[in-house]
C-alpha cells in the first residue's frame, strides 16, 4: 500500500473548534463532508464514530478517533426526514487523541507535550499512514524490533495491525475491556507473536482457556504455528 500524505485537502473534513486535555471536538463545515468517498483506490467514510483522522499542526500532526458526533441544538430542532435531504447541516464531533508524530522524522509519541490549536485543520487518517505510525508507536530505537500482529483495521481489512514487541512489554502492560470485548483473544495474539518471535513466555492459565494440553507432546498449543512447552 503506497503511503498517502495524511494533509492532503482530499481528506480534509473539518476544523477544531474545542480543545481540552480528554479530547478535541471538531466542527464540520458541512455535513457532505461525511459522506462516502473513494480517493486514490481507498474508500473513505469521513465522518463515522471510530474512524481515524489525522490533525495538522507546525511542527507536528496528531492521529485520533472520533468517539462521538453531534449536531447543534438548533439544527436538531429543525431535523426531520424531509429537510436532512435537502438542506447542509453542520455537526461536530468529539475526537480522542491517541498520539502525536513527526511527519520529517517519523517519530511517534503517546505522551502529549502540547495540543492543536483552535482552527487547526482535520483530515480523514489513510489506512497507510495509521498503519505506520502504529508500528513506529512507543519504539525506542531503528534496530531490529520484533513485531506483534494483532489484526487489521475494521475502516480497512486490508490493513495489518503490527504494534512494536518492545513498546507493549518495555515496562508494564495491562489488556482490560468488559466480557465479550475480545481480551483473551487479543492475549493468545500477543502469545502467539511473542513465540513467533522466539521471545520467552509464562502462560499460568488454570482454567485452560487457551489450549488443550497434549500429553503425548507436552505442550500447549497457543495458535497454529506456536507451542509452549510444559511439564505434567
Amino acid at each position: 500500500m503506497n503511503e498517502k500524505n495524511p494533509f492532503d485537502n482530499n481528506y480534509f473534513i473539518g476544523y477544531i473548534s474545542h480543545v481540552s486535555p480528554q479530547f478535541v471536538k471538531v466542527h464540520f463545515p458541512s455535513s457532505t463532508l461525511l459522506n462516502k468517498t473513494i480517493f486514490s483506490g481507498e474508500e473513505f467514510n469521513g465522518g463515522l464514530v471510530g474512524n481515524f483522522v489525522t490533525i495538522e499542526a507546525e511542527n507536528a500532526g496528531f492521529i485520533g478517533k472520533i468517539s462521538e458526533i453531534d449536531l447543534p441544538e438548533k439544527e436538531r430542532l429543525t431535523l426531520s426526514e424531509k429537510s436532512f435531504q435537502n438542506s447542509d447541516f453542520h455537526p461536530t464531533a468529539k475526537v480522542e487523541i491517541l498520539l502525536s508524530f513527526d511527519y520529517f522524522s517519523g517519530n511517534a509519541q503517546h505522551t502529549l507535550n502540547a495540543f492543536p490549536n483552535i482552527g487547526a485543520k482535520v483530515f480523514v487518517c489513510p489506512s497507510s499512514f495509521i498503519q505506520k505510525y502504529v508500528m513506529k508507536f512507543g519504539q525506542k530505537n531503528d534496530l531490529d524490533v520484533p513485531y506483534i500482529r494483532l489484526g487489521h483495521l475494521t475502516s480497512n481489512s486490508e490493513t495489518e495491525v503490527c504494534v512494536s514487541q518492545q513498546a507493549l512489554f518495555n515496562r508494564h502492560c495491562a489488556v482490560v475491556g468488559t466480557t465479550g470485548g475480545g481480551k483473551s483473544w487479543t492475549i493468545a495474539k500477543l502469545i502467539e507473536s511473542m513465540i513467533n518471535n522466539k521471545s520467552k513466555v509464562i502462560l499460568l492459565d488454570p482454567t485452560g482457556e487457551y489450549a488443550a494440553i497434549k500429553k503425548s507432546v507436552q505442550s500447549v498449543a497457543i495458535g497454529k504455528s506456536a507451542f509452549f512447552h510444559i511439564e505434567i
